[in-house]
């Protein structure tokens, strides 16, 4: 204790230094409790709800990319099915389009082939007619010609 009172006749303090003191470290509990304690509270709820933002964001990133992969999965398998069903009509189209093709030549074909035999029985008509009458015309000829 003589310790104490030396250092406090060498600093020349006196009982009001420590009245000053006491008020002092009540004056800080009061501004700590009153003051900053909220600021604090506010301060570790906004940290919170930081972290609760940034683990919302993470999460929705996650599936933002889920998301993205699935509709790329899927959007890859509709336009290979759309391939798919395209490529049917187109080969549906090509053979019904050949079916029809050979048809329409069969049918022009058997249009030729007897209009040809037609021709063949009119012109073996002509010619056995003109067979006929060639020596009647021969003789009307010679008989105009002998006039």
């Amino acid at each position: 204790m003589e310790t104490l009172n030396s250092v406090i006749q060498v600093l020349q303090l006196n009982e009001t230094f420590f009245i000053y003191l006491i008020v002092f470290f009540v004056f800080m509990l009061s501004v700590a409790h009153f003051l900053l304690k909220p600021y604090y509270e506010k301060f570790e709820a906004r940290e919170k709800q930081t972290k609760g933002r940034v683990l919302l964001s993470t999460q929705l990133q996650k599936e933002e990319e889920h998301l993205n992969q699935e509709y790329e999965k899927k959007l890859v398998a509709f336009h290979q099915k759309f391939q798919k069903e395209l490529n049917e009509k187109k080969n549906q189209i090509l053979k019904t389009h050949q079916v029809q093709m050979d048809q329409t030549r069969k049918e022009a074909q058997d249009k030729i082939n007897t209009a040809l035999e037609s021709f063949q029985k009119e012109l073996a008509k002509a010619e056995e007619e003109l067979g006929r009458e060639a020596p009647q015309l021969a003789k009307q000829l010679k008989l105009k010609l002998i006039q």
